[in-house]
């Protein structure tokens, strides 16, 4: 079951293709400066039952109006470097935060499919072995072509 809004959003591809040659591209060494997750205080426990890797920790602090500061889970990937990026992804980049973040996906539900059906894990590094393994053989040449890019 998922911990994600039900306003959380995917990134919409035309194909397989285009996913895996993405998952190619994400999983490039010094692609990726890391997955994060955000997990208000009172989710973090069931974030670590259901996920890999690991989570920050946020406050649920309350608005000026009474209301939440954060609603709920956020998975983001950052990015160290964007060159030669797919063009399928290019329109979700978002500006990066800090030094070496250049861009970032705030695609929560794109994220998890990650994260819970192809290998990636929240945190740093990554293993291509381990990604590559479950990519299956009819998309082994898109993944390649991503990866090499």
């Amino acid at each position: 079951m998922s911990m994600l809004h039900d306003r959380a959003e995917d990134i919409p591809f035309a194909n397989f293709n285009e996913f895996f040659q993405t998952v190619g591209y994400l999983c490039t060494p010094g692609r990726i400066h890391s997955i994060d997750a955000e997990v208000p205080e009172s989710l973090v426990s069931t974030f670590y039952s259901q996920y890999p890797g690991d989570c920050m920790s946020i406050s649920e602090s309350v608005t000026p109006s009474g209301l939440p500061g954060k609603y709920g889970v956020q998975f983001r990937i950052n990015f160290l470097n964007v060159d030669n990026v797919p063009p399928c992804i290019a329109p979700f980049l978002r500006e990066g935060q800090g030094v070496s973040i250049v861009n970032r996906i705030n695609k929560s539900l794109f994220v998890e499919k990650l994260v819970l059906n192809h290998g990636f894990t929240f945190g740093a590094v990554q293993n291509v072995a381990v990604i590559r393994s479950l990519v299956p053989p009819m998309y082994l040449s898109d993944f390649n072509v991503g990866f090499s890019r």
